[in-house]
């Protein structure tokens, strides 16, 4: 059996001692070429090259927007962009941060509205809101007086038009001093605030049952003075004609009234809301007194 030939057989010809076919075959070899693979011929020609676009394409730039980027580069993207948009929204977003309060993020321009809230509200009822009127029973009482003994019916009521909060000036239709009595009901005025208060006088807000008896009310001197956190008892005197009242209508002409208060101030130039009070329907007033 003939044996096979192996590669570690093949060796290179003699260039010194080559027959005539290998001496023919290397003769006919061309510098310049290549033989084929299938003729031994050499190939001294090339294809011409096209150059008419149709075997080539120009390849258009990636678009790195659409490439993956790594962990790095989308970060110091992102931190860019954050700092650009936080320039370009100005102050105004700065409003819209959060804070903490109680465990949630609230708009920092909502808690800001939310305590300028508070605030006006607390600074309505430091210099509006006025004091608390409690009636005081044990104060209330009911007198008779001349008052038409320096001066005459006329005269008088000259003179209460010009200085006191007139009710009703009609309702002195009786020139004897016998016909009015002086009621005067007293009321603890509660001071909760920080700040001084002053009480100028009071006046009728509502006659109550028996409006046509009604004269006039007044305090006893010119203004009341009421410090911080204080509680003071103010008495206001009520003129009332009682003739024509039986003693129960009197009662009622009194502790039906709604008074309120005049010129009232805080610190003393600024005006506060007026007070409103009812005469306690617990208290009885005598008219026949003298």
């Amino acid at each position: 059996m003939a044996r096979q030939p192996k590669m570690d057989t093949i060796e290179t010809p003699d260039l010194g001692h080559l027959d005539s076919e290998q001496t023919e075959n290397l003769n006919n070899q061309s510098v310049t070429g290549r033989a084929d693979d299938r003729s031994g011929k050499p190939i001294s020609e090339f294809m011409p090259v096209s150059h008419d676009g149709k075997e080539f394409t120009i390849k258009k730039k990636k678009d790195d927007s659409k490439q993956p980027i790594d962990g790095e580069t989308m970060n110091e993207e992102f931190s860019t962009k954050s700092t650009r948009d936080a320039k370009n929204r100005g102050p105004l977003d700065h409003m819209e941060q959060g804070v903490l309060v109680n465990g949630s993020y609230i708009a920092r321009k909502t808690v800001i509205k939310f305590l300028l809230i508070v605030l006006g509200i607390i600074i309505f009822v430091l210099f509006f809101i006025p004091p608390s009127f409690t009636p005081n029973k044990s104060e209330c009482s009911c007198r008779y007086e001349d008052i038409f003994a320096e001066k005459g019916a006329s005269q008088y009521k000259t003179d209460i038009m010009s200085t006191g909060y007139v009710y009703n000036i009609d309702a002195m239709s009786s020139d004897v001093s016998e016909s009015y009595r002086i009621c005067t009901v007293a009321f603890d005025v509660n001071n909760f605030l920080p700040i001084e208060l002053q009480l100028k006088d009071f006046a009728v807000a509502s006659g109550g049952d028996f409006k046509d008896h009604i004269v006039y009310v007044y305090v006893d001197n010119d203004a009341k003075t009421i410090a911080a956190m204080e509680k003071k008892t103010v008495k206001v005197n009520i003129l009332i004609n009682k003739a024509g009242l039986s003693e129960g209508e009197f009662d009622r002409a009194i502790t039906s009234l709604r008074l309120t208060t005049k010129g009232m101030k805080k610190l003393g130039v600024i005006p506060c809301i007026p007070g409103f009070m009812k005469v306690s329907d617990e208290i009885s007033f005598d008219p026949n007194v003298k």
